[in-house]
Order: C-alpha cells, then structure tokens, then sequence
C-alpha cells in the first residue's frame, strides 16, 4: 500500500471514529427506545468504534512512524 493510500485511508477511519462518537451522543436522551434497544447500540457502536482505532493502530505501526496514541483518541 503505497503512502498516499495509507494517509487517504487514516483521514477516513478518523473520520469514521468521529461520526460513530458523535452519532451515539446524539441519542443519549431519547427515551422512545426501549432499553434493550439502546444496549444493543451501544454494544454496536462500541464494537465499530473499537475495531476503527484497531485499524488505526494497525495502519500506524505499517507505516513505521512513532506513536501518538493521543493523535487518535
């Protein structure tokens, strides 16, 4: 993967991360869903936005640069 692609692909899991937080603090109060509901979200939005930085972990140590982990989060 050349270096382009790799920084091309950093800006948009960044971005991904972002939407995925933003998205679930949009819902904090809204009560027409039922509990469950709610927890299987959150356990959603969880999963997404922890295999997100994973990837960016992972494009940051393929590229050889030295860590910043909070450049990430």
């Amino acid at each position: 993967m050349t270096l382009k692609r790799k920084a091309l692909l950093r800006r948009l899991l960044l971005k991904l991360l972002d939407a995925v937080e933003n998205f679930e603090e949009g819902y904090v109060g809204d009560t027409s869903r039922t509990i469950k509901t709610a927890l299987k979200e959150h356990e959603w939005y969880t999963r997404l936005r922890n295999s997100t930085k994973s990837a960016l972990v992972e494009l940051h140590i393929g590229t050889g640069q030295k860590s910043h982990s909070t450049t990430y989060w």
